[in-house]
């Protein structure tokens, strides 16, 4: 049993020792993986876009608040002065223009603060550049949407600086939390890891519309107030409970680390001289790991899809962010929606990028590639843009055309922001140490943060181009015209990623192509073994029974090779999934089809699978050229086959028809009239071929009946053929306290309903009897035409009339269909037999 560690780790962090009680267990790092990623999710991105959603969402009321529509909408009571200092613009339409500038400066500020934190990021402590960075968003939220309404400091000047500062600090979360994630989670599942967690963009837009819907009616102010405290709380949170590696708290994570012999094992040519050198290259390697230096700007931008994506990403972000900008107030707008309805409608948005990201990056993970999956997403999304542009005033329409343009845009810009940046950043391949000409790569997180700052940092600047676009256009023309360079910006971004698709698809191709190759070339050495030994090959397969000492019976007498028999009933399921394995096999190709179509397989497969276990059996069967695969699919001629449901009551009285004889003084009911015991009272125990324990229908003091109905009317032309013999047996008891006495009837009917024969057993037993149980067997094989089913009736009573259940026991009532022996003379006449049946001699 691994133990927890409970020593203590101390870690520098930014020259003051801190120190974390490693209380996890070194191997299951999935608990603690889990940890961190909902810290992380709830606790700094969702929270940051919380923040900025609160001001997309608020754009109606700020430019009611900026123009002089305010004076009469907002604040009808507010007197003139103030309302004059307010007043920045003269009309809503000026005062939309400005709010798209603001997005614009906001979103150049962030795009230059990612390239600047990416460089930082891989430089300084993530913890608390993370932190620092979430504690003056708070400051600089609150400066411009709280402080400003408060102080009635209404100026262009400080909306412009306040929001530039914001996005430079908003700047520092995105590569640093994606690097921290980097650092916990491997390159397994990556697509679907990062999907689910970069999908905390959208929770926290969700988040800020709600927050936004809630405090609006309080003012403006009040949205950017709350959130600014709750950023403020997280960064205290990120600051002292935030663990960036697994390093810091003693676990190792193999994706992290580059052992000696994982080095080694990549040189593909190395001499004797390099062998007797390994412990001085071990040494040199680990000097080097330790010594390695961050990737350079500039050379981050030369790796292998880096300027592709990013360029991809700066034209899909300019659509994704002008969705999150812009989409609450384009159905306030455009169709006079309350703007708490816009607010809450949007978030369906961003409920489409939560299950597009996290579906798209599953299905990157199965197939290893990413733009298969990104290409035809956004292909999709062409029509869905053309067709919500021209929806009309339908909330539940609208809603629908929403979610689906956020699964393939959204849920795009989620997979290209998280998995396929984190996959770029590991493509960083540096260590410069040779072994002979073989220069070692190993996987590396310390470029992660600034590919992510590239890639993010790009698409901010196609976002801030967009923002300054939209309120233009939208001004020029219309709102589709709007969509329309969605559209286009959509289709540039699917040209920007198609030279990375193109390669992808022929990777695939050639990977089909090669697995193809390698089938043919296994198939072909595969034809070259003869057909002999390919039908032994597909003999042996299927689903097996295990033997066990409760589910099968060794044969006495006239075996073949294999001497035992299963209860039929527990082997039958295993035959049929093997039937329909088979038939399935059949389709892989014209040899299997030959083989397993013949009758000679078939026969071979009812040997193997103890289907037959008597000479005699087989010879019948082959001699009436009997089909084997029917065989394999219902024996009727198994020995371990009964015809007879729930021989012993061991599933209550289920399959059995009741009913009592005679008159009830007491007005017992007629279901009480047979009953059923576990374990036989007042006599021996009894167990059934198989060596299991029997259960047994026990009668009371009138007559109690029992009936059961055996079909035979499918495969009735086989026992027209066959005319196997039909053995019926019943074991009877009775207490050795208590005189009873029972009856047995058998009733064959032809396929007309008319009676043809009958057969009647009685025993009567007396009080103080031995307690043995008594076995009677009759055969029926004088008919003339099969029968198409038979009765099966038994009665029973105690002659003591006492109450309760003390009548006569009937247990193990089978039929079975033999074969008939072709040299025996007993076949000519109807047989009962009764066998008295010893403790020691119950089989």
């Amino acid at each position: 049993m691994r133990k927890s560690c409970q020593k203590k780790v101390d870690v520098n962090l930014g020259g003051a020792a801190w120190t974390y009680p490693q209380i996890f267990p070194r191997q299951p790092v999935q608990i603690v993986c889990v940890f961190f990623f909902v810290s992380s999710y709830t606790g700094s991105y969702a929270v940051l876009h919380a923040a900025r959603k609160i001001f997309s969402n608020v754009k109606a009321s700020i430019a009611e608040e900026w123009s002089p529509n305010a004076n009469y909408t907002q604040h009808p009571l507010k007197p003139d002065n103030l309302w004059n200092q307010s007043r920045l613009f003269h009309s809503p339409s000026d005062a939309t223009v400005f709010l798209g500038v603001l997005d614009a400066v906001f979103m150049f500020a962030y795009a230059t603060g990612l390239f600047i934190s990416g460089i930082i990021g891989d430089r300084f402590d993530l913890r608390i550049i993370l932190s620092s960075g979430m504690c003056l968003t708070a400051v600089f939220i609150v400066m411009f949407g709280v402080v400003s309404e408060w102080l009635h400091l209404y100026s262009i000047a400080w909306y412009v600086v306040f929001w530039i500062l914001n996005g430079l600090a908003q700047s520092t979360a995105w590569p640093c939390v994606i690097a921290i994630m980097g650092n916990w989670f491997g390159t397994e599942s990556r697509g679907l890891i990062f999907g689910v967690w970069s999908a905390c963009a959208s929770v926290g837009n969700i988040f800020g519309a709600a927050l936004a819907a809630a405090f609006l009616r309080y003012g403006y102010e009040y949205p950017f107030l709350v959130v600014g405290i709750l950023l403020f709380c997280c960064s205290i949170i990120n600051l002292f409970g935030l663990v960036t590696s697994p390093a810091q708290i003693g676990i190792n994570v193999d994706d992290s680390a580059v052992s000696v012999e994982d080095v080694l094992n990549q040189s593909e040519v190395v001499t004797e001289n390099e062998i007797d050198t390994n412990d001085e290259t071990a040494a040199m390697i680990v000097k080097n790991v330790k010594d390695v230096k961050p990737i350079t700007f500039f050379r981050a931008w030369l790796l292998p899809g880096v300027l592709m994506y990013s360029l991809c990403y700066a034209c899909l972000k300019l659509v994704n962010y002008s969705f999150f900008f812009w989409l609450p107030y384009y159905l306030h707008n455009k169709f006079h929606w309350e703007e708490s309805a816009a607010d809450l409608l949007s978030t369906l948005y961003d409920v489409g990028g939560i299950f597009g990201g996290i579906i798209g990056g599953l299905i990157s993970d199965k197939i290893g590639f990413r733009s298969i999956v990104v290409v035809p997403q956004l292909l999709l999304a062409v029509p869905t843009l053309f067709i919500f542009s021209n929806l009309g005033n339908h909330k539940a329409v609208n809603g629908v055309l929403m979610t689906i343009a956020g699964v393939f845009i959204g849920g795009v810009a989620n997979m290209i922001s998280a998995a396929i940046t984190t996959d770029l950043g590991n493509l960083f391949c540096f260590l410069s140490v040779t072994l002979g000409r073989q220069e070692i790569l190993r996987h590396s997180h310390e470029a992660l943060s600034t590919v992510t700052g590239i890639v993010d940092g790009t698409g901010s600047y196609g976002a801030a181009i967009g923002q300054i676009l939209i309120p233009v256009i939208m001004k020029k023309f219309n709102w589709q015209y709007v969509f329309y360079f969605f559209i286009i910006m959509t289709l540039v971004t699917c040209l920007c990623i198609l030279p990375l698709f193109i390669r992808e698809c022929r990777e695939v191709f050639e990977r089909i192509m090669e697995a193809r190759s390698d089938t043919t070339s296994s198939i072909n050495h595969f034809n070259e073994l003869p057909d002999e030994l390919v039908q032994n090959i597909l003999i042996k397969i299927g689903h097996k029974l295990e033997s066990t000492s409760n589910n099968y019976v060794l044969c006495q007498y006239d075996t073949i090779k294999t001497s035992y028999y299963y209860d039929y009933e527990i082997q039958k399921p295993f035959l049929q999934q093997t039937l329909k394995y088979l038939l399935n096999v059949m389709l892989v190709c014209k040899r299997f089809h030959s083989i397993i179509n013949s009758n000679l397989f078939w026969l071979q497969k009812c040997l193997n699978d103890h289907l037959i276990s008597s000479k005699q059996d087989l010879n019948i069967l082959i001699k009436n050229n009997v089909q084997f695969i029917e065989l394999y699919k219902f024996n009727p001629f198994h020995y371990g086959h009964n015809f007879v449901k729930n021989p012993c009551g061991q599933l209550g009285l289920q399959h059995w028809s009741i009913g009592d004889e005679g008159t009830n003084s007491f007005n017992y009911r007629a279901s009480q009239s047979v009953d059923v015991e576990q374990q036989p009272g007042g006599s021996d125990d009894l167990l059934d071929e198989f060596n299991r324990s029997c259960s047994c229908f026990v009668t009371s003091y009138y007559w109690g009946r029992i009936e059961q109905k055996v079909e035979f009317c499918q495969h009735r032309q086989l026992y027209e053929k066959l005319r196997p013999t039909i053995e019926f047996t019943v074991y009877i008891a009775a207490r050795f306290d208590c005189a009873s006495q029972g009856c047995v009837q058998l009733e064959f009917y032809d396929e007309n309903a008319e009676l043809k024969h009958k057969w009647n057993y009685e025993k009567t037993f007396p009080q103080w009897n031995d307690r043995h149980w008594t076995k009677v067997v009759y055969k029926y094989q004088t008919y003339e035409l099969f029968p198409s089913y038979v009765n099966i009736i038994i009665r029973g009573k105690d002659r003591q009339f006492w109450a309760g259940a003390y009548g006569t026991k009937f247990s193990r009532i089978t039929m079975k269909l033999i074969l008939k022996k072709l040299d025996d003379e007993s076949t000519h006449e109807n047989l009962e037999l009764e066998t008295i049946i010893e403790p020691d001699l119950i089989i």
